[in-house]
């Protein structure tokens, strides 16, 4: 995998991280509605140009069938953290192979 790649994906789970700490910290505190909205919405911003590059990955990863891929698909864009659990599980991991 190409450093660059590798580095974009890295840095996207990272905000996906800050998403799922959002997305807990709503729940949580109890945050007001429209605040909490807010909040949401700024962290998932940069995650906008992540679900493309994920998806591209999850579509060329030779390790998933086709119902694996599928419920990656569907976790990257509705699952808070998601992107992250997939860059640990796959990205580092073919990563570490290498």
């Amino acid at each position: 995998m190409a450093d660059a790649t590798y580095r974009r994906l890295t840095r996207y789970a990272v905000f996906s991280v800050l998403q799922l700490v959002v997305f807990l910290a709503v729940l949580l505190l109890g945050v007001e509605q429209g605040l909490a909205g807010l909040a949401f919405v700024v962290v998932t911003l940069p995650l906008l140009w992540a679900w493309g590059h994920f998806v591209a990955d999850i579509e060329l990863n030779p390790f998933l069938d086709d119902a694996t891929r599928e419920r990656w698909r569907l976790a990257v864009y509705l699952v808070p953290g998601a992107l992250a659990i997939y860059w640990h599980r796959y990205v580092r991991a073919q990563r570490t192979l290498v």
